[in-house]
């Protein structure tokens, strides 16, 4: 009977049956449930100040040694044998609070936790439990950080940003100096999913890649994922970044805002519906264009060159039962480069030439929660996400009555829109099941070439449209069990389906995931993990600076999904005593189908095909990780370092040898440091890393007068190692809370770091010969010296 079993539950997993077949796996369980004798106890943790649900809280069952965490929602649900139990809540920032349940109660608990005022060492001796540590989490390869700790770090011009912060952590790198980009254990920020209360952004970057599109003021909760992946992920190869927006306070209405070199920013929040209901609404802008323009009016210029972005981050929920719960939340953000010139040689005669490059996103998420009964929880989302890019060219001549314009503009974009179940079970036997599906239908829209020739004195009217849109279908199951066979084994095992539609072709894909932890002691736990990945749409990029004019394209029949397997292994500890989290970690991986560009082809602003464009091949990355995490005391921060590989071979090209990516770096080191003095908080951040790889010419010939470059073996140079300090001060009024000033100095000893190489060619003469010879020289250009800022932080 088990073998047959088994044998037709093999046969649905491999036709895509996942989801029923999770539903008669679950009635079974919930059936061996009902003649346990068990108290069930869950609920939701929020922040005793404002409501705010507290994500990732940590439950300790002090009898049966058991434990669990809140959702994204602050949802929790405790399963143990017997009459009565003592759990533990705790959570970072917080009080621990433990509370005695003598019985399974009928309501949903609420359980609000207090905020820490951190005034002396004694308040941040926090009661300690076992089960909070690194070593007791299933999860490897997980990277979580607290909006506290972002605010507190050095931030470049006085922007805190998420991404950067996460760049400070092992296996995580950054492209060219500044960049926003993600680079998770030797991929391309292509293949790291970001998501924004469960909606794709596909641009996340802000000043052309300098800063993040996340607010920090809107954000609850990050987790970054780079290896392990849990089966309810699915459609990268190489990360996850999850980032949950705030739901705004509960209690009262407050705001808080802050003006910086760059941008100020602004945020309101309060309750609604006699505290059923909450909003949160915060927006940012930059003023370098206004600061600009009116330099240029002021000089009497006619040349006008300007540069802005804004985003506006909203959320609003409402119960509207004890057991529902429904949020909309949504994101906008744009950025625009322009450039203006306008000469007027004669009177009533006028040219004027415009450039502008512009780029948008913006998501939409709506979802019902429900608690179906105390182990039973269901969210159900739509999901809507755009990205948009344009580059214009504009000539316009008038003189009199007669108008001419000459206009060319290139746009692509992406469109998705998507429906979504997940489930939770909470099963009495120490299972926690996750099941659901999801639905997306993508439209891309690689390039849109419109070409304009307008002259009213001729009479002439040419307009040239040039469209292409590719509309497929995403679709995918997942079902996930995170079980505990004994106190010393626990595990993570589940399987993710997924399939494609795009031009006549379908693609499918069975994707195994598992995570084992093996407590061998007190403090320490061995862990492993696998996955394999499919990733259906790619990122082609000429750059790696995350500019707008890099392209999302869809899987076709002439270009075949990417697909990754990933192994890991660690060891991983956590000192009570001194609050500290330790892990070692290798990692092997393996990516196939990664395309690139062919040689000489860029398809932005031509009429070439993309898919004629590109080339694809196999990649391989391979490393380890230390990472050393002190949570609580005056002196908190992390240490990490890299070791890793990646390396690229594409058949068609480097003559189809192995060449490593461009980012491949051998050594990455990163140290983060807050320190609070009382009424002053001081930060540190230092970074060094091997130089990264690039392509340039090592010499050149003349044939027909003409130079010719010769080239050697892809990405065979290396740019010089980067090491950079990053210092923070920040220092509240005499008043309180109410204001507070940070003075930030970035890259303290002005390193020269390299942000890109070039060569320089002169003549002179060669003695030997009597005649001049060329000769080429290697110069570095270098972006940010040292950058000293201030910011004004105020609450209201």
């Amino acid at each position: 009977m088990i073998r047959k079993l088994r044998k037709t539950t093999a046969y649905g997993i491999r036709r895509g049956r996942t989801l029923p077949f999770l539903v008669f796996f679950v009635a079974l369980i919930a059936a061996n449930d009902s003649f346990a004798q068990s108290i069930a106890i869950s609920g939701y943790v929020t922040d005793a100040s404002n409501g705010e649900a507290l994500v990732g809280t940590n439950l300790y069952e002090v009898y049966q040694r058991k434990g669990t965490t809140t959702n994204q929602y602050g949802f929790f649900s405790l399963t143990v044998p017997g009459d009565s139990t003592v759990i533990r809540f705790s959570y970072q920032g917080y009080a621990t609070l433990t509370f005695t349940f003598h019985s399974s109660p009928e309501e949903l608990q609420r359980i609000e936790m207090q905020p820490i005022v951190v005034e002396s060492d004694s308040v941040l001796v926090v009661e300690a439990d076992e089960y909070e540590g690194l070593h007791r989490q299933v999860q490897m390869s997980s990277l979580k950080v607290s909006m506290a700790e972002v605010e507190a770090l050095p931030a470049l011009l006085g922007e805190t940003d998420l991404l950067k912060v996460f760049q400070l952590m092992p296996g995580i790198q950054s492209g060219v100096e500044g960049s926003v980009g993600l680079y998770v254990r030797g991929g391309t920020p292509g293949q790291t999913l970001i998501l924004l209360d469960g909606a794709t952004v596909y641009n996340a970057g802000h000043l052309f890649g300098f800063m993040s599109t996340f607010n920090t003021d809107a954000i609850n909760s990050a987790e970054l994922i780079k290896g392990g992946f849990p089966a309810r992920y699915g459609g990268r190869l190489s990360g996850v970044l999850d980032v949950t927006m705030r739901e705004g306070n509960r209690k009262e209405f407050e705001g808080r805002g802050a003006v910086g070199l760059l941008a100020s920013r602004v945020t309101v929040e309060g309750p609604l519906a006699q505290g059923r209901s909450s909003f949160i609404v915060s927006a940012r802008r930059t003023y370098l264009d206004a600061i600009n323009w009116g330099i240029q009016k002021i000089r009497g210029s006619d040349y006008i060159q300007g540069y802005h972005f804004w985003d506006i981050n909203a959320k609003w929920n409402l119960d509207i039962s004890k057991r529902d719960r429904i949020y909309l939340s949504f994101y906008a953000g744009r950025d625009k480069g322009y450039e203006n010139d306008q000469e007027s040689l004669n009177p009533g005669d006028n040219y004027q030439d415009r450039f502008e490059l512009a780029w948008s996103n913006a998501t939409l998420t709506s979802r019902w929660n429900r608690v179906i009964n105390a182990r039973m929880f269901v969210n159900t989302t739509f999901l809507l996400s755009r990205f948009r890019s344009s580059i214009l060219e504009q000539s316009n001549y008038r003189s009199g009555s007669r108008n001419s314009i000459l206009e060319d503009r290139y746009m692509n974009g992406l469109t998705d829109v998507s429906i979504k179940t997940d489930l939770e079970y909470f099963s009495r036997r120490n299972h926690q099941i996750r099941f659901g599906g999801v639905l997306t239908r993508h439209l891309f829209i690689p390039s849109i070439q419109r070409h304009q020739e307008l002259d009213s004195g001729r009479g002439v009217d040419t307009t040239v449209v040039i469209p292409l849109r590719v509309p497929t279908t995403e679709w995918s199951t997942y079902a996930e069990d995170e079980v505990t066979l004994t106190r010393w084994l626990k595990g993570n095992l589940g399987v993710h389906t997924s399939g494609y539609h795009t031009d006549g072709s379908i693609y499918s894909s069975i994707q195994p995931r598992a995570s084992v932890s093996f407590l061998l002691h007190q403090e320490w736990a061995v862990k492993f993990s696998y996955a394999r990945m499919r990733q259906y749409i790619q990122l082609l990029s000429n750059s790696g600076a995350g500019l707008p004019t890099d392209l999302w394209l869809p899987s076709t029949s002439r270009v075949s999904p990417q697909k990754a397997w990933q192994i890991a292994a660690g060891i991983a500890r956590t000192i009570d005593v001194h609050a500290l989290d330790i892990s070692f970690e290798g990692y092997y991986k393996e990516i196939d189908g990664i395309i690139a560009y062919r040689e000489g082809s860029n398809f932005v602003g031509s009429n070439q095909n993309w898919e004629d464009a590109i080339t694809a091949g196999r990649g391989w990355a391979y490393g380890m990780e230390m990472y050393v995490r002190r949570k609580r005391g005056r002196t908190t921060g992390w240490v990490s370092y890299t070791l890793a590989w990646s390396k690229r071979r594409i058949p068609e090209l480097n003559e189809g040898r192995i060449f490593p990516h461009r980012y491949d770096r051998r050594h990455y080191v990163s140290i983060a440091l807050m320190h609070d003095l009382g009424r002053r908080k001081i930060s540190a951040t230092w970074v060094y890393s091997s130089g990264h790889a690039l392509t340039l010419a090592h010499s050149r010939y003349r044939q027909d007068g003409i130079l010719i470059d010769v080239y050697g073996s892809r990405n065979s140079y290396r740019t010089p190692s980067y090491h950079r300090l990053d210092l923070s001060v920040r220092r509240p009024s005499r008043q309180g809370k109410r204001s507070e000033v940070t003075v930030s100095l970035y890259n303290v000893y002005s390193r020269r770091n390299t942000f890109y190489l070039y060569t320089e060619e002169h003549q002179s003469l060669d003695p030997n010969v009597g005649y001049n010879i060329d000769e080429r020289t290697i110069k570095k250009f270098t972006l940010l010296p040292i950058v000293p800022s201030v910011s004004y932080r105020f609450y209201f």
